[in-house]
């Protein structure tokens, strides 16, 4: 068998202040207890999945994006399972987002399968040998970079 598995959809999103240095599997394990998912449009763009949530008002109308700055200030967490027929399992396999905004890493099945820092570049992650036939989580998180890079020293800028 060979094609391709869509993974578009409705995903689970969590979110939290700041850059998580959390232990292994914090992020990957069973959704945190007092922490409320919500529905997530995939593919859409944060700002208009937070705006569908009635979390966000319109950020191109008067000074609401002043008031979206917050959102540049967390890191998100997307999570979805989804279904992988026993014979596409065994196949040579890449996982393609074709655009990941800011700054990611991305678990399969609790382990992590890659980086990608480039809004402007699709992400290509070899998933050969890593997906199980039938159901497979996979979770990603999303952050703005801002706290990786506050922590570089001011010559990391010069060249």
């Amino acid at each position: 068998m060979s094609g391709t598995l869509s993974l578009n959809g409705t995903w689970s999103l969590l979110w939290a202040e700041g850059n998580p240095l959390l232990p292994p599997g914090v992020l990957t394990g069973p959704e945190p207890r007092g922490r409320k998912s919500l529905p997530a449009r995939v593919p859409a763009p944060i700002h208009l999945v937070l705006e569908e949530a009635g979390l966000l008002e319109d950020p191109y109308f008067g000074l609401n994006s002043l008031r979206a700055r917050w959102i540049e200030e967390q890191f998100w967490v997307y999570r979805h399972t989804f279904t992988v027929p026993a014979e596409a399992a065994t196949q040579h396999a890449w996982l393609v987002f074709q655009r990941l905004e800011f700054q990611t890493t991305v678990w399969l099945n609790g382990e992590e399968i890659g980086q990608h820092a480039n809004a402007h570049t699709p992400a290509r992650l070899e998933v050969t040998g890593k997906l199980q036939p039938g159901e497979n989580s996979m979770v990603v998180k999303v952050s703005s970079g801002m706290h990786e890079l506050s922590e570089k020293s001011a010559e990391a800028y010069v060249t």
